[in-house]
């Protein structure tokens, strides 16, 4: 299984603050059967993130390392959750997408704007192969106010990736609400590492 959103990188962003923290998350992780993990590297939102994804990199090398040292059979993959603006398509590059790919990239949806523009950019990434994964649905009112738009984003081979948290209820009844619909119609899908 694959966690395609995780802050599991140590000393990075929101992930562990120590070497020990990490191994615990790592087996952790295992134990629950994953075993590829992308490191999320914070939502870009200038230039300056491309940089900071870039320097996360080195971290991953690092810590797949320790992780092989210590024979603890999970693989981090470098990952960044970029927010859906016009912007992204001015800055994007091949090393945002998941495991520099250039096959999937975490879209963090706007909780106001244009409908019409989200679904321009959208389009845009999907004209250059890229599958966009859209990140909690259920937690952005853009999507809430507008379901249909999800419905039709996944229709047009767009695929959504839904917060833990959200589903046992810790980010409220209406997200818990808005999750189990979304796995109710089927509109998860999983992935395929490649």
């Amino acid at each position: 299984m694959i966690d395609i959103h995780t802050f599991v990188l140590p000393n990075f962003s929101k992930g562990p603050k120590d070497s020990e923290t990490f191994i615990h998350i790592a087996k952790i992780l295992v134990k629950q059967g994953v075993t590829h993990a992308v490191a999320t590297t914070p939502v870009l939102t200038s230039g300056a993130q491309v940089k900071a994804k870039e320097a996360a990199g080195d971290q991953v090398a690092t810590a797949n390392q320790h992780l092989q040292s210590l024979s603890i059979p999970l693989e981090i993959l470098p990952g960044q959750k970029v927010c859906a603006s016009t912007q992204v398509l001015r800055l994007y590059t091949e090393s945002l997408t998941i495991n520099n790919t250039n096959k999937y990239l975490m879209i963090d949806l706007p909780d106001e704007g244009v409908i019409s523009q989200v679904q321009h950019i959208i389009y845009k990434l999907q004209l250059k192969s890229i599958v966009p994964i859209i990140s909690e649905p259920e937690r952005s009112s853009f999507i809430l106010d507008n379901p249909q738009k999800l419905y039709q984003f996944v229709k047009n081979g767009a695929i959504i990736q839904l917060s833990a948290a959200s589903i046992l209820g810790q980010n409220g009844r209406k997200a818990k609400r808005a999750a189990f619909q979304f796995i109710e119609q089927d509109l998860l899908t999983l992935l395929r590492q490649e």
